[in-house]
């Protein structure tokens, strides 16, 4: 089956962060595989290569359907844990155009990132009707997403 319009958004955010953010920035990026079967590849992930979490400071995904939401919990637990962090993420939303809404996640390999770096949220990434065959991108949403990481990762104060 080919990849649908959520992975093909969030793979090209990424892709395009690493082109334009400096090295200096130590981007590091994951894709992972069957998340709609149990966060497989992100379990696996976790599990045989824990070391590649150490240093991360928080964890952003585009991987939400949509073009304004910022999950702020995923499965009924809080993705954030570090005073300032959402504050600042709205905050480049909204300078970027991004009007966020935060939202409520359900099950996704985010849910298991946060158990390890503490700060993690889930963004929308400009596609609707994942897995359907009417399944669309917005793509001035997908370029919206990517603005506000990039403002984000660029100016925002770890504390």
């Amino acid at each position: 089956r080919p990849m649908g319009g959520d992975d093909k958004c969030g793979m090209a955010i990424a892709i395009e962060l690493a082109k334009q953010l400096p090295e200096k920035i130590g981007l590091k990026i994951l894709f992972t595989v069957q998340e709609e079967v149990g966060c497989i590849g992100v379990k696996h992930a976790i599990k045989e290569h824990k070391g590649f979490f150490e240093d991360c400071l928080y964890s952003l995904t585009a991987d939400r359907r949509g073009g304004n939401d910022i999950c702020v919990t995923t499965g009924g637990e809080s993705n954030i844990v570090t005073r300032g962090y959402l504050a600042d993420l709205a905050k480049y939303a909204i300078l970027s155009g991004f009007l966020p809404t935060f939202a409520a996640g359900t099950s996704s390999d985010n849910f298991y990132i946060k158990q390890i770096v503490g700060n993690a949220i889930n963004v929308s990434a400009g596609y609707y009707n994942p897995h359907m065959s009417t399944e669309y991108i917005q793509f001035n949403e997908t370029l919206r997403t990517l603005t506000m990481l990039k403002n984000f990762i660029l100016r925002h104060k770890v504390k």
